[in-house]
């Protein structure tokens, strides 16, 4: 699809960004949506000016149409997704159980990156709960705006979970990456883009 073209909204790798940051435009809609001002939404996006945001909602209320679906297309994409392991890769899920049996209860420190799209209440909340937790933040781990598969590729590196709400774009990249058979990255945990 082709979008109509704005200051505020760049379109790149399949989805719908806040210009020059990783923010999706859905992450902006959806609390605007959901009754957020523009003042609210900036709040937990660093990256993210207020003029940007008013841009980016105007944007949606001059396309509200064609927003509407796109949203509604990425929700589609992301419910194709959560087919359980067991029943796409059989032979990988096996490999899993069989190593989790082998360990018995022997503790893994978990180790996170935090998307430079999500909200930094959640990573102030999970390091508030739990101190001690690992969790690396994409705004301080180097330049800002990195392609979905760069991300990747360093999460995969580090040997971290990625934390994102990007459901969009992440998605298809991580599964893309476990088609072409890089099963050494440790996961993807795909949050809300807005929790009340």
């Amino acid at each position: 699809m082709v979008y109509p073209p704005s200051a505020y909204i760049e379109a790149r790798d399949g989805g719908l960004y806040i210009t020059r940051t990783r923010v999706s435009h859905d992450s902006v809609v959806i609390r605007f949506q959901q009754g957020a001002s523009p003042e609210k939404i900036v709040q937990p996006f660093p990256t993210l000016k207020l003029s940007l945001v008013y841009g980016a909602i105007a944007y949606y209320l001059e396309n509200e149409s064609i927003i509407g679906e796109y949203i509604a297309e990425g929700e589609r994409e992301f419910d194709g997704f959560a087919v359980p392991l067991s029943q796409t890769n059989p032979e990988l899920f096996a490999r899993l159980e069989a190593a989790r049996r082998q360990t018995g209860l022997k503790r893994v420190k978990v180790r996170f990156l935090a998307d430079e799209d999500l909200d930094a209440d959640i990573v102030h909340g999970l390091r508030s709960r739990e101190p001690a937790i690992d969790i690396l933040d994409v705004k301080t781990a180097g330049p800002r705006g990195r392609a979905d598969p760069d991300l990747l590729h360093l999460a995969a590196q580090q040997g971290r979970i990625l934390i994102t709400d990007d459901r969009r774009t992440m998605t298809r990249h991580f599964r893309n990456r476990l088609a072409a058979g890089e099963s050494s990255h440790p996961g993807l945990f795909v949050v809300p883009q807005c929790v009340n």
